[in-house]
């Protein structure tokens, strides 16, 4: 039987570093508690939720000029940052690879802010600190939690 994985919700391309669409995430419309509010295409053979940084290819040349990346929590919040001109921000689905690469890519300190300080948001940072390893500085911020790279130790 076929049905509509995404129907109700409006669908995001998530594409991979290199441009290629690998994938797409759906946030529902619905206000409805019992639905999940975010859901992604299956894992596939080029789709890994936990390998892809959704905005990582639009975001990657500011975040290299810039030294900084700001992660946030959804697709919109890149969407509409995007929007107002912060280009070098990005959504990790789950704090993984890509985010070795943005850290990996540039040559001067990373800074990867993280602006959500909901409890989805805290998870991001303790998945960041488990997936970047021992060669993070961390620091605490107000608003933020700052989380810095840096390539000579």
């Amino acid at each position: 039987k076929i049905f509509d994985r995404f129907n109700g919700r409006m669908i995001f391309p998530i594409h991979n570093a290199s441009g290629r669409v690998v994938g797409f995430g759906g946030r529902t419309l619905k206000t409805d508690k019992k639905i999940a509010k975010y859901i992604n295409s299956p894992e596939t053979e080029i789709y890994h939720k936990s390998n892809v940084l959704y905005g990582l290819y639009y975001a990657k040349k500011q975040i290299i000029q810039d030294d900084v990346c700001y992660l946030v929590e959804g697709y919109t919040d890149v969407i509409s940052l995007h929007q107002h001109g912060v280009e070098n921000v990005a959504h990790p689905q789950v704090v993984g690879n890509e985010l070795r690469l943005v850290v990996a890519a540039a040559a001067e300190p990373v800074r990867i802010d993280f602006l959500d300080r909901d409890d989805i948001g805290v998870e991001v940072v303790d998945d960041a600190r488990d997936a970047l390893g021992a060669d993070l500085a961390v620091e605490a911020a107000a608003a933020m939690d700052v989380i810095s790279h840096h390539p000579d130790g």
